[in-house]
């Protein structure tokens, strides 16, 4: 292998393994260092959860919930429809973790967060629609 072959392969490897931390680094999630001495601690972000979350695993079961032109159904078992896609109607998976709810269809995950009885997407409201 000559002396450029070896040099793209090792620039393709190393763009590639950044790739999580720069994700990371747009979703505005820490790198795990602590903060440089004497910094002030990081405000809370936005989309924090401002009422204790009143919906769970059990209650979510059933719900219908409008989000950008799709409607998502929570099923039992973690079960989820998702309606009005290009390809129509697609399955996929739900959990809940406190205020936390994943959902995963299509190869994407997603989460939201439970304010009260709400979901948030990004901080803002999702519409229940059944």
């Amino acid at each position: 292998m000559n002396k450029g072959a070896i040099i793209a392969v090792a620039v393709v490897v190393v763009a590639v393994l950044s790739l999580p931390l720069l994700a990371s680094l747009k979703k505005g999630t820490s790198s795990g260092s602590p903060p440089a001495e004497g910094s002030a601690p990081a405000a809370a972000s936005p989309a924090a959860p401002a009422a204790p979350p009143l919906l769970n695993v059990q209650n979510l079961v059933g719900t219908v919930w409008s989000v950008k032109g799709f409607q998502a159904t929570f099923g039992p078992g973690g079960q989820l429809s998702v309606a009005g896609t290009p390809l129509g109607t697609v399955s996929g998976t739900w959990a809940v973790s406190g205020a936390t709810v994943t959902v995963s269809a299509l190869g994407q995950t997603y989460t939201l967060q439970v304010s009260g009885n709400q979901l948030l997407a990004d901080g803002q409201p999702i519409q229940r629609i059944g």
